[in-house]
């Protein structure tokens, strides 16, 4: 019985690991599209900055930036958001 639970256990530890990477990666693309949406959409002030004097790694870094910051203002807010859904599901 303990043999036979470990196998199921290790089994779905395995589509864990699955389910994990398949989510990731349309995350990653979702964040690539955004980014080239918000270029696209700034390059007016992304021109002003670089006319301002800043170099191209400068540009690249302040967009980066910014895509990182709402990445994570998005993550933790759905942590919380799906720690308080779950708690109320349970009561």
């Amino acid at each position: 019985m303990i043999r036979q639970l470990a196998s199921i256990v290790d089994s779905l530890q395995m589509v864990m690991v699955i389910l994990t990477f398949l989510s990731v990666l349309p995350a990653i693309v979702i964040l690539y599209n955004l980014t080239n949406i918000n270029v696209a959409e700034r390059i007016r002030e992304l021109s002003t900055v670089k006319v301002l004097g800043f170099h191209n790694r400068e540009v690249t870094l302040y967009i980066y930036r910014k895509t990182i910051v709402l990445s994570f203002v998005g993550i933790v807010s759905d942590l919380f958001s799906g720690r308080s859904c779950i708690k109320s599901s349970w009561r």
